[in-house]
Parts: structure tokens; sequence; C-alpha cells
């Protein structure tokens, strides 16, 4: 497989599918389709976990989910698991990060990461609706499965203080002397366990709980009392979280929710 900035390549009979790993269980897609007018709306897949829509923006083909009802395949795109699916096999975290991307990112949709059982589903998209379900479901309890075993006590004690004082812990330093680490054992523990270093963690429910506020408060919140409040002590930092997390800065929030 080849890389594509921050994207692994992956060809399937001359055609090319991208995808970029998100977290331990999930990934965008999409799919380049090469020449294509500057903007276009395309019907996608059908039956309960095979739903979905896309637009061309810049040429390129992007995925989103729906809940509604479309027509039954035909074309083979691949298969496209919407992020309500998947609720249940992942953590509380990224439950609340699934329903921010879909906020911030409605043109590109969530898969679920198991890359030998994704290019089958591919391959095989031409097949029943009820034999692709049953492959989702493979996926997800394959996920789940080893996304639990690898999880260490030590690594749920982490991230439970995290998760109850994300906006008081001072730093890294100070978690992993809380719990008699090096820094380097606490992001090793953790990582191993979640698939994301505890400081990026950290940061990210930081940015996401920074979110929520500005969009319950609207207009009438303060970018940087959010941002304090939440554990930011440095405004550069929140606003490059910030735009790394949904994709635009704070100030555009409501611009985007509009």
């Amino acid at each position: 497989m080849a890389t594509e900035g921050n994207e692994q390549s992956l060809q399937l009979e001359d055609e090319n599918y991208y995808y970029r790993r998100i977290s331990n269980e999930s990934f965008f897609l999409r799919k380049d389709f090469g020449m294509l007018p500057k903007s276009a709306s395309v019907d996608l897949t059908g039956s309960r976990a095979l739903m979905g829509t896309g637009r061309v923006t810049g040429g390129r083909l992007l995925f989103r989910t729906n809940h509604g009802d479309v027509a039954p395949p035909t074309e083979k795109f691949g298969i496209f698991i919407p992020p309500f699916s998947i609720y249940s096999s992942v953590s509380d975290f990224e439950r609340t990060e699934l329903a921010l991307l879909m906020t911030s990112n409605p043109e590109l949709m969530v898969m679920s990461d198991v890359p030998k059982l994704f290019k089958t589903s591919l391959e095989n998209f031409r097949g029943t609706a009820e034999q692709c379900d049953q492959l989702i479901e493979e996926m997800l309890s394959e996920n789940t499965r080893v996304f639990l075993n690898e999880s260490s006590s030590m690594a749920k004690s982490i991230k439970s203080v995290i998760d109850s004082e994300y906006s008081e812990i001072g730093n890294i330093t100070n978690l992993a002397q809380r719990f008699e680490l090096e820094n380097w054992e606490l992001s090793r523990i953790f990582k191993q366990s979640y698939g994301i270093s505890p400081l990026k963690y950290l940061n990210k429910l930081r940015t996401i709980e920074a979110v929520y506020r500005l969009i319950r408060d609207g207009r009438k919140s303060k970018v940087i009392d959010v941002a304090f409040n939440v554990g930011f002590r440095d405004l550069s930092r929140f606003n490059k979280q910030f735009k790394s997390c949904v994709r635009f800065i704070p100030k555009n929030l409501w611009v985007k929710k509009d």
C-alpha cells in the first residue's frame, strides 16, 4: 500500500480507494474516480448497514452516511458502515468523537478498521445485504474482542482519571507521577490499550468538550474562557488543536453551524 499524505491507498480492480486511520477501530474512506465535475451528487448502497450518499468536491467523490432508504447497490463502491452502527463496539470517548466527526465532516464517512475484512468487503460488494450485514458483525466483534483483550487495568485507571479530571490535569508528567510511572511508561501502557497517546487523548477530550460548550452557549460564549475552563492554558495551542480536530477555527464554529 502506498501513502498519500496521512492516507493509505488500496487498489482493487484498477480502482483506487484511500483511507486514513482515526483510531484503533475506524478510518475515513474515499474513492478517487479521476476526472469528475467540480460538483455532483451520487446515490450509493442499500440495506440497513449499507447506506450512504456521496458528493464530488474538487474532482473527488467523498462519502457520507445517512439513515434513509436508498436503492439497492448497483456499483462496486464497498461497504460503508454508518457511525451509529459501530457505537456499541467503541468506547464512550470514541462515540462522542464519531458524533463530532459527523457534524464537522459530513462529507466524510467512517469505516471499521480491519484491513483484511475491509478488502474482502470491497471485493464481494455485489453480495446480498444479509452477507454484508454478517461481514460487518464479524468485523465489529473482532474489533471489540481485540480492543478489550488489550486493555490493561492500569490503562483503564489512567483513562478513568483523564475522563474525570481532564480540565484539571496540568501535564502528562503530573499524571505519570500520580501512577508512579515515567512519562514513556505511561504513554506505552495507554497507547497499547487504546491506540492513542494519553496526551492526544487528553487534548481531544478537552477539544470535544469545548466544541459542545461553544455550540451550547452560542455566540455569547468567549472562546478564551471556554478554552481555559476545559484545561487549555495557551489559546494558540487550543486554536491549533481545535482546527486539527474539527477542521476549522473556533470563531468559524457558528458559521459552520448555521
